[in-house]
């Protein structure tokens, strides 16, 4: 509850600093996998932080994806979020390399030898979706028409989750 209040609400709140992309970042995606993976094992591992990392990336975007839709009406409310700081073309690219660095996460492990096999590939199923997706933000206006990709990523999100925790315990 607190988290929340601090993300909007009080005398500095982190959405409206630019800050809100981060918060996201960490909180519903490094602290919420690490924390479960330390509840469940009573440690933190390297591992536990490079898979958290996917949905710390997916999370973002679902909050770039808001801050892009509301642009407008954010910086007239006087409200610096990320996207009025850096503006409607580099809010794209932001959310495009989110995406991008996602799908990198798997074959980084493989590649580190934390995973062995082909099962890294497995996450990769979901990558035509996300390709629609960044082709679809570049393509959609501001504003409401937004709206539905909100949803889908956090479509994006979940799909990916299930595949590549399918890829981990494979691999």
């Amino acid at each position: 509850l607190l988290l929340a209040f601090a993300y909007t609400g009080g005398p500095f709140p982190l959405a409206y600093r630019g800050l809100g992309d981060l918060f996201a970042f960490v909180f519903f995606g490094v602290v919420a996998v690490m924390g479960t993976y330390f509840l469940q094992a009573h440690q933190f591992t390297w591992m536990s932080f490079i898979v958290s990392l996917p949905n710390a990336l997916f999370a973002t975007c679902i909050i770039i994806t808001n801050n892009l839709r509301d642009i407008d009406t954010d910086r007239a409310a006087g409200k610096h979020t990320l996207a009025v700081r850096i503006g409607d073309r580099n809010t794209r690219i932001e959310y495009t390399a989110m995406l991008v660095i996602a799908f990198l996460v798997p074959p980084a492990l493989w590649l580190l030898g934390m995973v062995q096999g082909w099962a890294w590939l497995i996450p990769w199923a979901a990558a035509p979706i996300a390709f629609v997706m960044a082709r679809d933000l570049w393509a959609t206006p501001r504003g409401p028409a937004l709206n539905p990709l909100l949803g889908r990523t956090a479509q994006l999100n979940l799909i990916f989750s299930v595949l590549f925790s399918i890829s981990l315990l494979l691999g």
